[in-house]
């Protein structure tokens, strides 16, 4: 869909954590809000999903809507969504397109060119659009959710737990990293009771990570090291599916994880550079 001269573009970035909120005005893009909460459409939490974007929608008004969540990939469930917003708003809705997460991010990023995007927030997904045979395809990697996802808010609090249980089992000793954890969870019982029992957001811990692995903490560092590997690995996976370009490919890394300066995000900087020789800039949505 192009963009008409005086059109102002409403952009909704729906996640694992947050809904980012938008405006796009001849390609000059504010932040207006962030909405905390997950986002993906696969938790069943479908009304309040439906009623935020229509306070959204409503609240910022917009000649045209794009929409884009994660896990929001077949086309019925995509119609099911607009149908509900719609009887949200008023007969004077404006013209509203609901997409993948993903693919809201080629829209704005790659909408003509070929490229790569990496997501990186509470879960992860790479995946490029490329152009064979004067047809535009999306060929993708990884994203298939929190037990698997590969450089993750969740990869990331997972590793970091399961090395704190290692803390306490007495296999090493480090203080920092300790009293950073206690934080959350005083002591044993409380740590199994909220990792097992009350469903923990294991993904809160990644921020906690960076801290210390700014600080120069041994353990923090191991986690993001072990983490850069697999991005790297899957990264190098998808481009042995890609056609072999002309020039290295332009990669967007994108997500909650990479939006500001940290520690992970300079390493993967360095490694993605290092090893693919791919151009590297990172997105401040999706």
């Amino acid at each position: 869909m192009k963009e008409t001269r005086n059109e102002v573009r409403l952009l909704l970035d729906g996640g694992g954590s947050s809904l980012k909120i938008w405006r796009d005005t001849q390609g000059k893009r504010l932040l207006l809000q962030t909405r905390s909460g997950n986002f993906n459409v696969n938790t069943g939490e479908h009304l309040r999903i439906v009623k935020a974007l229509a306070e959204a929608v409503k609240r910022y008004p917009a000649t045209r809507v794009s929409i884009g969540l994660a896990g929001l990939t077949e086309l019925k469930d995509k119609k099911q969504l607009r149908n509900a917003v719609i009887k949200r708003l008023s007969s004077s809705a404006p013209a509203l397109e609901f997409k993948s997460d993903l693919e809201l991010a080629f829209d704005f990023h790659f909408q003509t060119e070929d490229g790569i995007i990496v997501v990186l927030g509470t879960g992860s997904v790479f995946a490029a659009s490329v152009k064979k045979k004067s047809v535009r395809k999306l060929i993708q990697v990884g994203g298939y959710g929190r037990l698997c996802d590969a450089g993750s808010g969740v990869a990331i609090g997972n590793a970091a737990v399961i090395l704190y249980f290692k803390l306490l089992d007495g296999f090493f000793k480090d203080a920092a990293f300790e009293s950073a954890m206690k934080k959350n969870f005083p002591n044993r019982a409380v740590l199994i009771e909220k990792i097992y029992r009350r469903s923990f957001p294991v993904q809160s811990l990644a921020p906690v990570i960076f801290e210390l692995a700014a600080a120069r903490n041994t353990a923090a560092i191991k986690v993001l090291q072990h983490e850069t590997r697999e991005v790297i690995s899957y990264l190098k996976l998808l481009l042995k599916k890609l056609p072999k370009p002309a020039s290295p490919y332009a990669i967007r890394l994108c997500g909650g994880l990479v939006a500001e300066k940290n520690p992970y995000r300079e390493m993967l900087k360095r490694r993605i550079k290092t090893e693919t020789g791919c151009c590297v800039k990172f997105a401040e949505s999706t």
